[in-house]
């Protein structure tokens, strides 16, 4: 597929597309709806398949373009709303993760202070060549998780999600770096579409479990301080980010044998710790 497009409907629809890259290049699909990204995908694995849903609202059309390579579309289904809720505003600026291509920006919240639901349209894409991923949380429940472990730099998928009028979205580093090249917030019209805010046995989540390393403390604190031999003085508050990133190197099956922490990338002790 080089360009496709999907004509406008009087209706809003959810749209569903599945999609692989022909061949093990460079291959990459981006598609979006009156001007906003909802669907981008980049890999270099033949069998690395992937998906995407989204909103196409009434009077708006959907394209979609390869940047790189060629991806078959595998399936596309189209399934009418019952009720038009569509964006009807423009969009909401200074979003959560911020639009950037700059790895240091990770933790953070987005508040929708308005009195209508917003659509969340996130494009995440690895900074380096090394293990990165990110998840999103809205009332506690996971809504948003993307990562590779493959060390491949510009490898990018996308989550949608709506965020409920009053509510918050919260994302979280696990590992490593990732870059928000596009990020939307599009109001979606009239009230809530949800008939309650409340959400049951809600509780404070701090994202995923990480493995452990196995390696003793001492000698985990001697790679740090090679690490900050060749990168620089890191405060000691980074350094459980820095543990967790050890563990993600001693248990990846591809690695070999980290004997020094100058061989570990920069970007090691990114993640900031909630507290």
């Amino acid at each position: 597929m080089d360009q496709c497009t999907t004509p406008s409907s009087s209706v809003d629809r959810w749209l569903e597309l599945s999609f692989k890259p022909v061949d093990a290049s460079d291959n990459a699909i981006k598609c979006s709806v009156n001007n906003h990204n909802v669907c981008q995908y980049k890999s270099r694995n033949a069998d690395s398949a992937s998906s995407c849903a989204f909103l196409l609202p009434a009077g708006d059309g959907l394209v979609c373009e390869a940047l790189a390579g060629s991806v078959t579309v595998l399936s596309a289904t189209a399934r009418d709303l019952a009720r038009n809720v569509g964006p009807t505003l423009t969009p909401e600026s200074k979003t959560c993760p911020p639009a950037s291509t700059d790895g240091t920006l990770c933790d953070c919240s987005y508040s929708n202070s308005a009195n209508h639901d917003m659509l969340i349209s996130m494009g995440a894409s690895n900074v380096d060549d090394a293990f990165n991923s990110f998840h999103c949380y809205v009332g506690g429940a996971n809504v948003c998780a993307w990562g590779v472990n493959n060390g491949e730099k510009g490898w990018a998928g996308q989550c949608n999600f709506i965020l409920p009028a009053g509510a918050e979205y919260w994302c979280q580093m696990e590992w490593g770096a990732t870059a928000f090249p596009e990020v939307s917030a599009l109001p979606l019209s009239g009230t809530s579409i949800f008939a309650s805010t409340r959400v049951a046995q809600q509780t404070s989540v701090v994202g995923s479990k990480h493995v452990m390393t196995g390696r003793p403390d001492g000698e985990v604190r001697k790679l740090f301080e090679e690490y900050q031999q060749v990168h620089g003085n890191v405060s000691m508050e980074r350094f459980e980010n820095f543990k967790r990133y050890i563990a993600m190197v001693d248990n990846h099956p591809t690695n070999g044998f980290l004997s020094h922490g100058s061989q570990l990338s920069p970007l090691a002790v990114l993640s900031k710790p909630l507290t």
